[in-house]
């Protein structure tokens, strides 16, 4: 096990180290970083929004970030190590979850990378402000865990209520995708075999706190409390700049679409970020990872689904749902621990050697796919944050988002970073 962690951990770090030398050029990253320069009392994000702007409420990665910066100031190193360590804790956490269900400890320490090296998980990993995926993406690993810390032959479920309300809790502070952990405890508490009064209680719980956290959005955002848009395609190759400007009949069809997409993309990996269908060249480069990824699914569907391939389904639909207003890579981070662990739930992998051994090679397969990709992305993201230090386009990018990106801040970043 140890051998297998310090592996993952290995792979993970090489392949994102460069992330640990980005700078704060991001205006996301900067608005923020000015929004925690104002506010005297962190506490103050827990009924306020986090700073861009967007109706998005995120207490627990702004207050992290108002700390990280009254130690460290601008300099980006210390949160660039936040993510990336949160990012491997991850993977090794879903190693362990793996290791409960699968016998097979190659296969377990394969789909854990798959994790941990992917285009889906990728952002989340280099990218400061969208850290809260990675909150979120820990609370629902640390559900996996809790759930199946016993086996399939044992009779019952135990569930701590304490530990499930501050799982739930801290989802939803860290970013509206908590609603994924929120409603998946609900699934566990109807399809469960756990006692009535168990399952009525876990009930109780899921209404009681989704209904605080709708109270507090209410209060904070008033009747824009749901509203969102963004960019995205249209039946996979007409673009739109804005959800809410469409006509209401493509805009039903759209949210329809998001949703087919975010079920299948982790599952058929065919799409851009931003949800465009590839064709052409791109999807013959890619080939090897969504034909490899759609085959190790297949190999692992069973005419009776294992408990834990149930919980993954319930997974990818949730966080489908969830994300009905857009499709981007950043918003499958849940989606891709789920299809790794319907794979891992696969029973008869378990007993069948061949059918094992060919999910190995397919899973090592897409992970060198993977690495590719990821490499490629991380390199260019490098590249991008570079540009974006030259003088001139920084000074316009803080003259585009002023009054947001505060001079001060904007000074600090000109003065240590810019050329």
């Amino acid at each position: 096990m140890l051998a297998a962690v310090a592996l993952l951990l290995m792979l993970g770090f090489w392949t994102y180290r460069k992330a640990l030398s980005f700078t704060p050029a991001n205006p996301d990253d900067l608005i923020l970083l000015s929004q925690v320069q104002r506010v005297g009392n962190p506490l103050h994000f827990l009924v306020a929004d986090w700073g861009l702007g967007n109706n998005a409420y995120r207490p627990l990665h702004s207050i992290c970030l108002w700390l990280t910066y009254h130690a460290f100031g601008i300099a980006a190193g210390a949160n660039q190590f936040i993510n990336l360590a949160l990012h491997l804790l991850l993977g090794c956490l879903l190693l362990r979850v793996f290791r409960r269900i699968q016998r097979d400890s190659v296969l377990c320490l394969l789909l854990s990378a798959l994790v941990v090296v992917s285009l889906y998980t990728c952002s989340p990993a280099i990218w400061i402000s969208d850290r809260p995926t990675l909150f979120v993406a820990l609370c629902l690993v640390l559900l996996l865990d809790h759930v199946f810390s016993r086996t399939e032959a044992e009779d019952r479920l135990t569930v701590s209520f304490p530990y499930l309300a501050a799982l739930s809790g801290a989802a939803l502070l860290s970013k509206e995708s908590g609603v994924v952990i929120l409603l998946l405890i609900g699934v566990v508490a109807l399809r469960g075999n756990l006692p009535r009064d168990v399952r009525r209680k876990l009930i109780v719980l899921v209404c009681g706190v989704g209904l605080a956290y709708v109270a507090v959005r209410l209060e904070i955002f008033g009747n824009k409390a749901a509203a969102y848009s963004e960019s995205g395609f249209l039946f996979g190759t007409l673009r739109y700049a804005d959800w809410s400007q469409l006509p209401k009949p493509l805009r039903l069809v759209a949210l329809g679409e998001n949703v087919l997409k975010n079920a299948a993309a982790p599952i058929l990996p065919v799409f851009s970020p931003a949800g465009a269908l590839n064709l052409g060249l791109p999807l013959l480069l890619t080939a090897p990872v969504w034909c490899g990824t759609l085959l190790l699914c297949a190999l692992s569907a069973q005419r009776k689904i294992s408990r834990p391939q149930q919980c993954a389904v319930a997974i990818l639909v949730l966080n489908a749902l969830v994300h009905y207003a857009l499709f981007r890579f950043r918003t499958q981070y849940l989606s891709e621990i789920a299809v790794c662990l319907f794979v891992a739930g696969a029973y008869q992998l378990s007993s069948d050697f061949r059918r094992r051994t060919a999910a190995k090679v397919l899973a090592a397969v897409v992970l060198m796919g993977n690495l590719w990709s990821v490499t490629r992305s991380v390199d260019d993201a490098f590249v991008a944050q570079d540009d974006e230090l030259n003088r001139y386009r920084l000074t316009r990018v803080m003259s585009l988002y002023a009054p947001r990106i505060s001079q001060d801040i904007a000074q600090q970043v000109s003065e240590k970073y810019a050329r």
